[in-house]
Parts: structure tokens; C-alpha cells; sequence
């Protein structure tokens, strides 16, 4: 897993970790995933679980009134899991969100590797 946001109703980036192995705007991803959802809500009823950009996949859940997005590999077998992993940490620490506690928390989630290349997010 390289990265983990934390989106709330209104499109903010509430709290991330591991964006510092991303090229990107952890606000902008907050806007689009907040944007992708409601659309896709309204057009399907659904909701966007993942997707794939570039050699990344996003997967995407719900934990209450936020969004918990993580970023991994492409073939990460173990994508879904993690993401999940993360929603059940929110769940059992609901007073943690959009803080440091958090991030402490799902820091050890995150791929470690120093050698890691930067990925480009957009």
C-alpha cells in the first residue's frame, strides 16, 4: 500500500499518509473522489470500489460519512484487504479520524520501502 486519504462528505482531505512516495494534490484527490462518487451514485445508485490509474489502484470504501481511499500497486493481491483494515480501524477508533492518531495508526500499513520510485498520482 502506498497511500491512504481520508475524504468526508464535503470533499476534504481530511487526513493522509504515505503521499510522500506520490506526485500529486492530496486536496484534488479529495475533490475527485468526493465528485466521482455522488455522480456515480446518481447515475447507477452505486458506488465506485476501485479503480485503476496508471499503475496504481485506487480502492474506495465507505466508513460513515467518509471516504477511506488507499492507493497500491497494480497487481497488489492484498489491495482490498488493507483497504478494509483501514475502515476497521476507523470503526474501532471513531474519535481518531483527522488526526495525527490516525495516521500513526495506519502508518505501519504503508509500504516501507525507502527505494520505492515516485509514482505519479495525476
Amino acid at each position: 500500500m502506498y497511500g491512504v486519504f481520508l475524504v468526508n462528505a464535503a470533499g476534504e482531505t481530511i487526513a493522509s499518509t504515505g503521499i510522500e512516495k506520490l506526485d500529486g494534490d492530496s486536496a484534488l484527490l479529495g475533490g475527485f473522489i468526493s465528485a466521482l462518487q455522488i455522480y456515480v451514485q446518481q447515475v447507477s445508485g452505486n458506488q465506485v470500489k476501485s479503480m485503476r490509474i496508471g499503475d496504481l489502484t485506487m480502492v474506495m470504501r465507505r466508513c460513515g460519512d467518509k471516504h477511506v481511499v488507499t492507493l497500491h500497486g497494480l497487481h497488489d493481491k492484498e489491495a482490498d484487504k488493507q483497504n478494509q483494515q483501514v475502515v476497521d480501524l476507523l470503526n474501532d477508533n471513531p474519535d481518531i479520524a483527522a488526526t495525527e492518531g490516525f495516521v500513526g495508526l495506519v502508518s505501519n500499513l504503508i509500504a516501507s520501502d525507502k527505494k520505492a520510485s515516485r509514482r505519479k498520482l495525476w
